[in-house]
């Protein structure tokens, strides 16, 4: 996992101007203006963009250091999905589909049956899931 104080070349201990200092100099040197077509450096440049987002605002950069500490102490980061590799094209639709369930049902109740039992299914979101994502069963 990389950081956001790794993507911008500084300590978690750092002041917010040298944050502020290196974040300039990063974006000056991989703005997609000095690089035309290159989509290695277009990212960079959106990597930079969103670390300093959260570390160039105090009240952002003490809730992510309070994330990172969970991570250290092998704990689940709430923000885990901005911290995790890409899956290589492999996609967990059971997964997705339990996520998008818990989004219409009472916490804990997660599969069709379920929430049938529980009586509280007013929609399928199994269906409601596939015709969102554009799939069929």
């Amino acid at each position: 996992m990389r950081t956001y104080y790794e993507t911008l070349g500084v300590s978690a201990d750092a002041k917010t101007d040298e944050i502020r200092k290196n974040y300039r100099r990063l974006v000056k040197e991989n703005h997609p203006d000095l690089h035309p077509g290159d989509k290695a450096a277009e990212e960079r440049f959106k990597e930079i963009a969103e670390a300093w987002e959260t570390l160039g605002d105090e009240e952002k950069r003490k809730k992510y250091d309070a994330e990172i500490a969970k991570v250290k102490k092998g704990e689940k980061p709430r923000y885990a999905a901005a911290h995790s590799a890409p899956t290589g094209g492999k996609v967990d639709i059971g997964a997705m589909m339990e996520q998008f369930s818990k989004m219409f049902t009472p916490e804990g109740v997660v599969s069709q049956s379920e929430r049938t039992k529980a009586g509280s299914a007013p929609i399928d979101t199994d269906e409601l899931f596939f015709r969102f994502m554009g799939l069929k069963k």
